[in-house]
């Protein structure tokens, strides 16, 4: 089984938001958001090479993606805008559900966090705009 098929069957196994696999290391959170992975970001390990399965990936959890230098990425829901980051820096995608945006937990407006990004194509300045916004939550 490759990384990707791994990171699929543990997230549809556990309770887990994400769930990050190289071979044998396996990284997962609980976490509800993009909170997992801006903590990826923040911590010493380097994840390139690693594979995810995530809940939601939108256009905000696909630029943290491209900053964790991830090689693949299985969503049970991904935005269309999503998926078009990650096919533009070379990354793998593959989910359950495309849709054309990914909405708030209230569904009547798009993810804050997506919100947040509007018009940002760059991944650093990004990374650091969802890093403010998840200090500040």
């Amino acid at each position: 089984m490759n990384n990707i098929q791994t990171a699929k069957t543990l997230f549809n196994k556990g309770d887990y938001t994400c769930v990050l696999v190289n071979g044998e290391d396996v990284v997962t959170s609980t976490e509800d958001g993009i909170k997992p992975l801006v903590g990826y970001l923040n911590d010493d390990k380097d994840y390139s090479g690693y594979s995810a399965a995530d809940k939601v990936v939108g256009r905000a959890a696909a630029f943290l993606y491209v900053k964790l230098n991830v090689k693949g990425v299985w969503a049970k829901t991904m935005s269309r805008e999503g998926r078009d980051i990650l096919d533009t820096f070379g990354i793998s995608t593959f989910y359950e559900e495309l849709t054309p945006k990914i909405m708030n937990r209230v569904g009547d407006d798009i993810c804050p966090m997506d919100k947040a990004l509007v018009g940002v194509v760059d991944p650093d300045p990004a990374a650091e705009i969802l890093k403010e916004k998840v200090a500040s939550m």
